[in-house]
C-alpha cells in the first residue's frame, strides 16, 4: 500500500468513526442500551467467527483471559459512550471521545514513555477542538453526558 493509499484510507475509517456518533445518537429512545450493546457486538462476533473460524481452534486460557479483558474494557467503552450521547450532543461527543489522543499519552508517560511532536500536535488539535465544540453549558444532564465521554475514552485508550 503505498502511502497515498494508507492517507485515504486512515481518512476514510476517520471519517467512519466520527459520523458513527451521529447515527448512535439516533437510536431510538425506547431501544436500551443494553440492546444496542448486544446487537452490535453479537453481530461483530458473528462476523468474526465466520471470517476466522480456522483459528478458533488456537484459542487456550490465556487467550480466553486476555479476550474477557478486551470484551469488559470495549464493552465499558461503548456503553458509557452510549449513555454520553444520550445527554449531549453527537458533535460535541465526537469531540470528547476524540481525547484518546490526550488520555493516551498520559498512559504513556505514567509508562515513562514520553509522547512525540506529533502527539503533542494532536493532543493541542484536539483541546482547541473541544474548547470550540463545547459552547453547551456545562451543567446538569450535559456533564453527566461530558463525564460518561471521558470514561468512554479511558475504558477505549486502556484498550
Amino acid at each position: 500500500m503505498t502511502k497515498k493509499e494508507a492517507t485515504i484510507v486512515l481518512f476514510s475509517v476517520t471519517l467512519c468513526w466520527a459520523s458513527s456518533y451521529i447515527f448512535i445518537k439516533d437510536i431510538p429512545q425506547g431501544f436500551s442500551t443494553y440492546a444496542y450493546l448486544a446487537l452490535t457486538s453479537g453481530t461483530a462476533g458473528l462476523i468474526l467467527a465466520a471470517v476466522f473460524h480456522r483459528f478458533l481452534k488456537l484459542i487456550n486460557r490465556r487467550t480466553l483471559l486476555y479476550s474477557v479483558v478486551l470484551a469488559l474494557l470495549i464493552t465499558g467503552n461503548m456503553l458509557l459512550e452510549k449513555l454520553g450521547l444520550d445527554r449531549i450532543p453527537a458533535s460535541a461527543a465526537s469531540a470528547f471521545a476524540a481525547s484518546n489522543i490526550i488520555i493516551v499519552p498520559l498512559f504513556l508517560i505514567l509508562a515513562k514513555k514520553y509522547p512525540s511532536r506529533n502527539h503533542v500536535a494532536g493532543i493541542l488539535i484536539i483541546i482547541v477542538g473541544i474548547a470550540v465544540n463545547s459552547s453547551f453549558s456545562m451543567q446538569g444532564s450535559s456533564l453527566t453526558g461530558v463525564l460518561y465521554m471521558l470514561g468512554s475514552c479511558v475504558m477505549m485508550s486502556l484498550y
